[in-house]
């Protein structure tokens, strides 16, 4: 399984020195995190399922940011969350509503 972090555009008058946004596919999903140093978004879109992971085989954001996301969403049409998607992302705070 081959995942691929793509940078990606964002507006500059909103960028900072330390400010990224990277994205790729997950399955029948599509993931992207955006933000500054310590303060990353994870956003999960798509129709479809997301792929599992393992220690082994880990999440593509894992050494990016997963100690520094702080936000996750997760938008309609996501049908399933792949198993160890959020290992370790032990800063992630406030509600997480699962779409229905």
């Amino acid at each position: 399984m081959k995942h691929i972090l793509t940078p990606t555009t964002i507006d500059d008058s909103k960028k900072d020195e330390h400010a990224a946004a990277f994205s790729g596919i997950t399955g029948g999903c599509k993931w992207m995190i955006t933000g500054a140093h310590d303060n990353y978004t994870l956003a999960i879109s798509g129709n479809g399922v997301m792929y599992d992971y393992t220690y082994s085989n880990p999440m593509p954001w894992y050494e990016k940011c997963r100690r520094e996301l702080k936000t996750l969403v997760i938008h309609n049409g996501v049908r399933a969350i792949g198993n160890y998607a959020f290992y370790g992302c032990d800063r992630l705070m406030g509600m997480l509503t699962i779409p229905t």
